[in-house]
């Protein structure tokens, strides 16, 4: 605080800063909420409305979480997106010849539907390994590896929707029903999910 001197007497004396604009706006809140200064109500009502404006903040999401939304979100357009490229197409077709075949055709037809299935795979590889907790850059063999947990067109239909769950359940995203999904693609009904 400043001091004076009393030209007069000698006496030093201390000044009061005036007080600053929070506390000016603290003081007006106290008198307006209890009608007088100091009261000790009207600190109970400041230290209820600090509460109430705590809580409001602890409620509002940090920007880690929101980071973890956007990410979760993405990686479930992301799955959600092969999901369908790979039961829209059939192209769960089990160890056949016609597995065979078509494994042979998305070789020299880039627009074969399992060939633009397994591109929009080898495309995403490096995300689905950073989403899954690899930070560094990955090797091309683990992004292969990676992939490896996703169908093919060699896997049956359960054992299709039983990797596409495993995946779901590895990156926490919630379980898909495909029983809509496989019932668009006219499946006899004794190959579809219940």
């Amino acid at each position: 605080m400043p001091v004076r001197v009393n030209p007069q007497t000698g006496e030093r004396i201390q000044q009061q800063q005036a007080p600053s604009q929070e506390d000016a706006y603290m003081n007006s809140l106290r008198q307006q909420i209890m009608g007088h200064p100091g009261s000790v109500q009207a600190g109970r009502e400041i230290s209820v409305a600090k509460y109430l404006e705590d809580l409001n903040k602890e409620t509002e999401p940090s920007a880690e979480e929101k980071k973890e939304k956007k990410q979760k979100q993405l990686m479930e357009t992301v799955i959600s997106n092969l999901e369908n490229d790979y039961f829209e197409n059939k192209l769960y077709y089990g160890m056949t010849p016609a597995a065979i075949l078509a494994h042979l055709k998305s070789k020299f037809n880039p627009n074969e539907p399992y060939r633009i299935y397994k591109d929009n795979l080898e495309s995403i590889g490096a995300r689905l390994a950073k989403e899954g907790g690899d930070a560094a850059n990955i090797a091309v063999a683990e992004q292969l590896m990676q992939q490896k947990a996703f169908p093919n067109i060699f896997n049956t239909k359960d054992t299709a929707i039983e990797r596409f769950k495993d995946i779901r359940s590895k990156y926490g995203l919630d379980q898909r029903s495909y029983s809509r999904l496989i019932k668009s693609t006219n499946l006899p009904s004794s190959w579809q999910e219940e």
